[in-house]
């Protein structure tokens, strides 16, 4: 794991090479989901949360509701927070998100579904920490709002994040 953290935070950059299409029109593309890219909160504490969600642009209320119980928790709001549904961005790149939010914490609810430019490959509930970034992966919301010893996880996983002392 420890040589996937390292390849992930390189400055290197990845090309996928184009299957007959013009690197004009990938491009155009990039732009347009950058262009569509649809988030909540307004980020002043530099924290990115990414989620999955399938129904919806963003959250469900829910799911919403359930996340803003998360958030209160640990002394945080949607002021503090950037959150966007990458289930809505496939072609986004985990740099992206890097480098288009300047997070200094993320915090992914994922289902598995999306490799979040391979950040599902981390371990799961372990904070990671790496140049000056922290990452830690979770369930997402609608599993751990569904499973008791998903919610004691995602606590310890917050407290160690956060630096909170209970």
């Amino acid at each position: 794991m420890a040589k996937f953290i390292h390849i992930l935070f390189q400055p290197q950059e990845l090309y996928k090479v184009p299957d007959q299409q013009s690197s004009e029109s990938s491009n155009e593309s990039l732009e347009s989901n950058e262009e569509s890219l649809v988030c909540m909160g307004e980020n002043k504490k530099k924290i990115l949360l990414l989620v999955e969600e399938h129904t919806k642009q963003c959250l469900s209320e829910a799911n919403k509701d359930f996340l803003v119980k998360i958030l209160e928790a640990v002394g945080l709001t949607f002021r503090d927070v950037a959150l966007v549904n990458c289930t809505h961005h496939p072609d986004l790149s985990f740099d992206f998100y890097r480098d288009h939010f300047l997070p200094r914490r993320i915090i992914a609810f994922v289902d598995g579904s999306a490799s979040l430019g391979g950040l599902v490959s981390l371990d799961m509930y372990k904070v990671i920490r790496e140049q000056d970034l922290e990452i830690v992966i979770l369930d997402d919301l609608a599993a751990i709002q569904a499973d008791k010893a998903k919610k004691i996880q995602v606590w310890n996983a917050l407290k160690q994040l956060f630096e909170i002392v209970s």
